[in-house]
C-alpha cells in the first residue's frame, strides 16, 4: 500500500509539472507568433515604404561620410595646432626684434642712469576651456630694468620718461612693421610738461633724428601748440623752418611757412 501511495504522488507531481509546461509552451508560443506578426509587419512595411527601399545603401552611404568627417576634423586639429605653434613661434621672435631695438634706441638716447634698458613684456593667457576654436590673447606691459631688476612702469615713471617710451616703442613697432613706410607723427608731444621737461624731450627727439637720418624712408612729423618746444627744436638743427595753421574769418586752415 506504502508504495503505491508512493506512486500515485510520484504521478501527480510529474502531472503537475507537464501542465505548467504546457501552459509555458503556450505562452511562448503566443509570444512567438506576436514576434513573428511584428517581424512580418516590419518587413511588409520596408518592402512597402519607399524610404525603406534602399536602407541599406543608404546607411553605408552615410557610415562612409561620418568617417570621413571624423577624419577631416581630426586633420583640421592638427592643422590649427601646427598653425597655432607657428603663430606662437613668429610672435616671439617678432617680439624679440622690437625689444632689441628699443633697448638699442633707450641706451643711446636715454642719458640718466637711473634706467638701464626697458622691454614689452608679454604674457600668453591661455583658454579657459579646451575648445578647438579659441582665440589666443597676450597681455603687454613695458617693463625697466636696472642692475637686472624688473619693475613695471606704469606708474612709476615720470610723463618725460613716459613720452620717450612711447616715442621709441613706437619707433621700434615702426622698423619691424612698417620697412618701408617709416613715417612718424607726434601729436602734441609736450602736453603736460614743464620747460625743462619740453627741452630735454626737444633734446631727445634730435637724438633719435640723428640716429635716423640716414635712412631715406624716415619721416617725422610733429604737431604742437608750444612754441618753446618748437624754438629748442630749432636750436638743435631739426628745421629750419615750420608750418604755421591757423584759421581766417571765415574759419578756413592757412598754412605759413615761418
Amino acid at each position: 500500500m506504502k508504495k503505491l501511495k508512493k506512486l500515485e504522488t510520484s504521478i501527480d507531481n510529474y502531472t503537475k509539472c507537464i501542465r505548467n509546461l504546457q501552459t509555458k509552451e503556450s505562452e511562448l508560443k503566443g509570444k512567438i507568433d506576436l514576434r513573428t506578426e511584428y517581424i512580418e509587419k516590419l518587413q511588409k512595411d520596408i518592402n512597402s515604404d519607399v524610404i525603406y527601399t534602399n536602407a541599406e545603401t543608404n546607411y553605408k552611404k552615410k557610415l562612409i561620410e561620418i568617417i570621413v568627417y571624423k577624419n577631416t576634423l581630426k586633420d583640421i586639429c592638427t592643422y590649427y595646432n601646427a598653425i597655432d605653434q607657428a603663430i606662437i613661434k613668429f610672435h616671439n621672435l617678432k617680439m624679440e626684434e622690437i625689444n632689441i631695438s628699443i633697448k638699442n634706441l633707450w641706451r643711446r638716447v636715454y642719458n640718466s642712469p637711473d634706467i638701464d634698458y626697458i622691454y614689452i613684456k608679454s604674457d600668453i593667457q591661455k583658454p579657459n576651456n579646451d575648445k578647438l576654436i579659441q582665440r589666443r590673447s597676450y597681455n603687454y606691459r613695458v617693463v625697466m630694468v636696472k642692475n637686472n631688476c624688473e619693475l613695471d612702469m606704469r606708474g612709476r615713471c615720470s610723463s618725460g620718461q613716459k613720452v620717450l617710451c612711447s616715442i621709441i616703442i613706437r619707433l621700434a613697432l615702426a622698423e619691424s612693421f612698417s620697412v618701408k613706410c617709416g613715417i612718424l607723427a607726434l601729436d602734441e608731444p609736450t602736453t603736460n610738461l614743464d620747460k625743462s621737461n619740453s627741452r630735454n624731450l626737444a633734446a631727445l627727439i634730435a637724438n633719435i633724428v640723428e640716429l635716423r637720418k640716414e635712412t631715406s624712408t624716415f619721416q617725422l612729423i610733429l604737431i604742437t601748440h608750444d612754441t618753446y618746444f618748437v624754438d629748442a627744436l630749432s636750436q638743435y638743427g631739426l628745421t629750419d623752418c615750420f608750418y604755421k595753421i591757423s584759421r581766417d574769418e571765415n574759419v578756413s586752415s592757412i598754412g605759413n611757412l615761418i
